[in-house]
């Protein structure tokens, strides 16, 4: 009988309380994986704010995937792009024009698209820590003042 590779998943919980997932030889913890669908779900609606100029529309998306690359480790930061790029591979309307499927990813604006990891993983590999650490600080200041945080003080 011939042995098929089976797809797992191995769920370890720390003494703090977080969950690490286990695919393989890949482990992210719970704020990782949050983190990875946070950036593919704000590349996806960022994607939609275009300007239409001929063939290729000029649209908000890369702010995101800059954004990631700075903000999230190397492997998270390509991963979260790989994603994305999945779930617009499957058919989700996640391209600019809520459009998607292979028809978009190969298309004229594919080579923007796929373009997206090679940019995450050189903004993230060449980016100074010293830069990465006011990015950190500008966020972690940014975020304090979200009427979010305030609720939880309540």
């Amino acid at each position: 009988m011939d042995k098929m590779r089976k797809l797992y998943f191995k769920f370890q919980f720390t003494k703090e309380g977080s969950c690490m997932v286990q695919s393989g030889k890949a482990r992210f913890s719970t704020i990782h994986l949050v983190m990875i669908a946070l950036f593919v779900a704000l590349t996806a609606v960022c994607a939609q704010i275009t300007i239409p100029i001929g063939a290729v529309p000029v649209s908000l998306s890369l702010l995101p995937v800059l954004l990631c690359a700075v903000l999230l480790p190397l492997k998270d930061a390509v991963w979260a792009m790989v994603a994305y790029m999945l779930i617009g591979l499957a058919g989700a309307p996640v391209f600019s024009g809520l459009q998607g499927g292979p028809a978009k990813l190969f298309g004229v604006t594919g080579g923007y698209i796929l373009g997206y990891i090679p940019c995450v993983a050189l903004t993230a590999w060449l980016l100074p820590p010293a830069v990465m650490a006011v990015a950190f600080a500008f966020v972690r200041a940014f975020s304090r003042n979200l009427p979010l945080r305030e609720a939880e003080n309540l």
